[in-house]
């Protein structure tokens, strides 16, 4: 019996030593870098954080298994140790023996408390250095905005070239927190998610984001054989879905080359992921935000939310139970909801529960339907 989460036969769920595995989770992408503050508070913290998730039933942490040039990076750098004659190169990361530390110990203070991780290997935006940093890197360009340097990734051999040498090196490095137990074998780690919300502006077809998401997912997979890979895509259509627009599902995101089903179709994802920020992303709210209608936004109408809500969690449950080769399990993997003024913190918590109750009642119907 496998000591890895692993997907059900059907392949519709998750299972862990032959029993059903249900995913209650958050997400603490500064586990990483407050890890690393071993002489300050900052570790302190974030095991108090750690051990309060698993008290309240917790199962599983997100967090960022990357960091590059930030506060307690864990790369500071590439360097370059091949060249082949087609002027292709391969490259091994710099990395900061403290930064490191800081992942290290994060995976093994899970283990200790019995949370499993989903590690995200890389993040779309400038936060955390993430891909931007990969083509300041390989382009030796510092003033490019963010949007060039994430088009420069998707089209350059030699950021991928310093992202693959990353995974290759964290996915095979023995952690010394865990008795030198190699991340790739370690059962405390969930899942592999290549990328945090990629997105292909470069080419508004779609094709270059879902080819490298097909090639990096492959090559993860090459390295790693024991655990699920995932992206955490936002979930944004190219087209409409079940009569519903795709300029209501994803407005001012048509042009980001983004397109769900394909995006986690492929063999190599295991199970797909999406995000939900309706008080952010639909038409009203980015219009409201245009104009400084700071009164007028989307997101203070609760019923507008809550229809917008109930129709992105169906046609992503329907698109993964019938649209895709096989189906696959869905995981939302983020989710927030601001307060509103006139909102107290106690009416914000009613909604996010109506949201986690709203996901989890038509993923089970939708598994007995489709």
């Amino acid at each position: 019996m496998s000591d890895f989460v692993k997907l059900t036969p059907d392949g519709v769920g998750l299972e862990f030593q032959g029993e059903p595995f249900k995913i209650v989770g958050a997400n603490c992408y500064l586990i990483q870098q407050h890890g690393a503050d071993s002489n300050g508070s900052g570790r302190g913290r974030m095991a108090n954080i750690i051990k309060a998730a698993a008290d309240k039933g917790i199962n599983v942490l997100r967090i960022w298994a990357h960091n590059e040039l930030t506060w307690n990076s864990i790369q500071n750098g590439t360097k370059e140790v091949l060249t082949n004659p087609d002027g292709s190169a391969w490259f091994e990361p710099i990395i900061d023996p403290n930064g490191i530390d800081g992942l290290d110990w994060a995976v093994a203070e899970a283990a200790r408390n019995g949370v499993k991780l989903i590690m995200s290997l890389t993040n779309h935006w400038k936060e955390f250095g993430g891909i931007p940093q990969y083509a300041r890197w390989a382009s030796k360009k510092s003033d490019l905005s963010e949007w060039e340097l994430q088009n420069i990734f998707f089209s350059n051999g030699k950021a991928q070239s310093m992202f693959k040498a990353y995974i290759q090196y964290l996915l095979n490095r023995p952690n010394p927190k865990r008795d030198g137990v190699r991340y790739k074998d370690d059962p405390t780690i969930l899942a592999w998610s290549i990328a945090n919300e990629p997105r292909g502006r470069v080419d508004p077809s779609g094709r270059t984001l879902n080819n490298w998401i097909a090639d990096t997912s492959k090559f993860v997979k090459s390295q790693d054989s024991n655990h699920l890979v995932t992206v955490d895509v936002e979930g944004f259509f190219l087209t409409d879905q079940d009569g519903v627009k795709a300029s209501y599902l994803n407005p001012g995101q048509l042009q980001d080359g983004c397109d769900f089903i394909k995006n986690v179709d492929h063999e190599t994802i295991d199970f797909a992921c999406m995000h939900m920020y309706q008080d952010l992303w639909p038409e009203e709210s980015i219009q409201a935000r245009a104009h400084d209608d700071l009164d007028g936004r989307f997101e203070h109408d609760k019923k507008k939310r809550e229809e917008w809500i109930k129709t992105w969690l169906n046609v992503h449950l329907k698109a993964c139970q019938g649209k895709l080769s096989k189906k696959k399990p869905l995981i939302l993997s983020e989710f927030s909801e601001r307060k509103g003024k006139d909102e107290s913190f106690a009416d914000r918590q009613d909604f996010l529960k109506k949201v986690d109750g709203s996901f989890s009642d038509r993923q089970d119907f939708l598994k007995k339907v489709c």
